[in-house]
């Protein structure tokens, strides 16, 4: 067997195939090896079977290396057009650079004299509520892009504030209970979404109300309650209301956790870690 190359005669022919005698190599390695179909040796053949794969191993290497040489004097004209070329590519980077560098910092000139008009619209709207809405909860970073126009921004500014100042008012009006006012409040100033604030509210009221019944609890309903580990020890005094002790386990997210804390300890009601 043979390899052959075909060396291509054009530039054109060149860069689209490289030819060589691939049906000849395969119909004479079709022919060869049908022999070792099905072939089993034994052990008095191993110096054949040896020979059989040397003979196999001999042939793949020399078209393994073919390949590479091939493949390296292509590469050849390359390297040397790819090393030519980024050096003139460095020339041209030098001015580039400098005219990025300017570009950009004009730019972020740019983006630096919106920010401080969209802090003095900021300024304008915010009034009693800069303590509790800082200018960091509303802006969005979409606002310095040079497309976007400064009336634009202002609406959103107005829009985003007087949202915010309107759910305060809602909650105000509903005429809570301190404590939970307080947790309702501080769940809107943390998430600006009036939604999740009206939803802590329901949560909160339903909770209180289901220890407020436990506190007025007939006697029958206290002896199911202390099965569920509720202790409900005689006072020293009919003075004294009567302290109880309730473990229970609950899974929330850290928000409800701390609105749970904050409930227990607007209520004076001692807890520890279980």
């Amino acid at each position: 067997m043979e390899f052959k190359l075909v060396i291509p005669t054009s530039e054109a022919a060149f860069l689209k195939t490289l030819i060589f005698n691939k049906e000849e190599l395969i119909a004479e390695l079709k022919n060869r090896i049908e022999k070792y179909k099905g072939i089993t040796y034994d052990e008095s053949q191993l110096k054949l079977a040896k020979e059989d794969r040397a003979d196999l191993n001999k042939f793949k290497k020399l078209l393994d290396d073919e390949r590479k040489r091939i493949k390296n004097k292509i590469l050849e004209p390359y390297n040397k057009f790819e090393a030519d070329i980024k050096e003139v590519i460095a020339v041209i980077d030098e001015p580039l650079n400098v005219i990025d560098a300017q570009v950009k910092g004009f730019e972020l000139q740019k983006e630096e004299e919106k920010r401080n008009q969209i802090k003095l619209i900021y300024d304008a709207h915010i009034k009693e509520l800069v303590t509790i809405l800082p200018i960091e909860k509303i802006f969005n970073e979409k606002w310095l892009n040079a497309t976007y126009s400064i009336a634009n921004v202002r609406a959103e500014v107005a829009e985003k504030i007087e949202y915010f100042r309107k759910g305060l008012k809602i909650i105000s009006e509903l005429a809570l209970a301190k404590d939970i006012e307080t947790a309702v409040k501080d769940k809107f100033i943390v998430t600006c979404d009036i939604n999740v604030a009206l939803a802590e509210k329901v949560r909160l009221e339903a909770q209180k109300e289901k220890l407020a019944k436990i506190e007025t609890a007939p006697a029958a309903e206290k002896k199911t309650a202390a099965a569920l580990n509720l202790q409900t020890p005689a006072p020293a005094d009919t003075a004294t209301p009567r302290i109880y002790e309730l473990r229970f386990k609950v899974s929330a997210t850290a928000e409800q956790l701390a609105a749970l804390k904050q409930f227990l300890v607007s209520n004076k009601i001692n807890y520890e870690r279980i």
